[in-house]
């Protein structure tokens, strides 16, 4: 547990690790509200996302999106499908993401947001 991003060390490609990852898989799992204005704008949620690894991602309980490429040294806005959107509510939701098959240097750091 602890404040993301999430990586093995400290280095010039990711000064800005908060949480040691020194496991070969990694599970995380975080709640989130949202509010009436904001399930209004659900059609243009997006993930933001930085990693070099694989990643499962699902909210509330469902799969929502599997992440095979790296997006390694930038963050970038990968579309939320519908089939997820549908399955956030007004109120409490939880993310939830697998982290798995670690290689040299992992690097996550996980967000949602609007597409801008």
């Amino acid at each position: 547990e602890g404040p993301a991003p999430f990586g093995e060390k400290q280095n010039d490609d990711h000064p800005d690790i908060h949480t040691v990852w020194t496991v070969n898989n990694l599970y995380l799992r975080r709640k989130f509200s949202l509010s009436m204005e904001d399930i209004e704008k659900i059609n243009q949620f997006a993930f933001i996302v930085r990693t070099n690894v694989n990643a499962t991602i699902s909210i509330n309980g469902r799969y929502a999106i599997e992440l095979k490429n790296s997006i390694y040294g930038r963050y970038a806005f990968v579309e939320m499908p519908n089939h997820a959107t549908k399955k956030l509510v007004e109120g409490e939701n939880v993310i939830a993401v697998h982290l798995g098959s670690k290689k040299e240097n992992p690097f996550f750091d996980l967000g949602i947001g609007l597409v801008p």
